[in-house]
C-alpha cells in the first residue's frame, strides 16, 4: 500500500512540474522517482521513496520549428522587397522609354523610312538658237565679236566676228549645234559701250531659243536731235 501511495505522490510531482514549466526556459527541472533493474520504486529506511532530479532539454522540434518559421518569415520578406525594388526599375524604365520621363529618347519606328536622295538631272546635248537685237546707234560702221564657253571649259570660243553697220536698229541670229551642259556668252562692238552684253543659258533649260537685246551707251533719238 505504501509503494501505491509513494507512486502517486510521485506522479502528483512529476504533473505538478510538468503544468508549471514555463515555455519561455528551455530547460526544465524534473524530480523522479529511483528504480531497481527489476523497475520497483527504491525506499529508503523509513520507506519513503527515493527521488531523483532530471533536467530536461525543451523539445528541439518546437525550437527547430521555430527557427524555420522566423527564417522562412525573413526570406519571404526579403523575397517581397527584391520583387518590389525590381517591379520599380521595371516601371521607371519604361516610363523612360517611353519618353514619360521627360529625359528618356523616343527611338524611331521600324516603318520609318528616308527617302534617297535624287540623282541630279543629267545635262543632255542641244541645239542653241542665239538672236541678237542691236538698238539704234550713232551711224558707226564697226566690227560685233560673239563668243561662249561650254561649262566645264576654262577658254571662251568665237561664235562670230563679222562688220556691221550701226544707225539702225537690226537682229543676227546663230546657232549652236549639240551643246552640253551651261553656256556662258559675251557680245562686244568695237568702239560702242554696250551693257546687258553677257548671259547664260543654263543646262536645265531645254529652250531651243534665247533672245538677248542690248543696250548701247548712244542712241539715236527718234526724229532726230533738236
Amino acid at each position: 500500500m505504501k509503494k501505491i501511495i509513494a507512486v502517486l505522490m510521485v506522479l502528483t510531482i512529476v504533473l505538478a512540474f510538468a503544468g508549471c514549466k514555463s515555455k519561455e526556459y528551455q530547460d526544465t527541472v524534473v524530480t523522479i522517482p529511483v528504480t531497481d533493474e527489476n523497475g520497483e520504486t527504491v525506499t529508503d529506511k523509513d520507506g519513503n521513496v527515493v527521488t531523483e532530479v532530471s533536467t530536461e532539454a525543451q523539445g528541439d522540434s518546437e525550437s527547430s520549428t521555430a527557427d524555420e518559421k522566423q527564417q522562412s518569415d525573413s526570406k519571404d520578406n526579403k523575397n517581397e522587397t527584391t520583387k518590389s525594388n525590381a517591379d520599380d526599375k521595371e516601371d521607371t524604365t519604361e516610363k523612360k522609354n517611353n519618353g514619360s520621363g521627360g529625359s528618356g529618347t523616343t527611338k524611331p519606328t521600324g516603318n520609318s523610312t528616308t527617302k534617297p536622295t535624287e540623282a541630279p538631272t543629267k545635262s543632255k546635248k542641244r541645239d542653241i538658237h542665239l538672236v541678237v537685237n542691236v538698238p539704234t546707234y550713232t551711224p558707226l560702221d564697226t566690227e560685233m565679236v560673239i563668243q561662249y564657253r561650254v561649262e566645264g571649259d576654262k577658254k571662251f570660243e568665237e561664235l562670230t566676228k563679222e562688220d556691221v553697220k550701226l544707225g539702225t536698229a537690226f537682229t543676227k541670229e546663230y546657232d549652236i549645234k549639240n551643246v552640253k551642259g551651261a553656256v556662258e556668252f559675251i557680245i562686244t562692238i568695237d568702239g560702242v559701250g554696250i551693257t546687258n552684253n553677257k548671259f547664260t543659258v543654263e543646262a536645265s533649260d531645254r529652250d531651243q531659243t534665247h533672245e538677248i537685246t542690248l543696250v548701247t551707251g548712244i542712241e539715236v533719238v527718234e526724229g532726230g536731235w533738236d
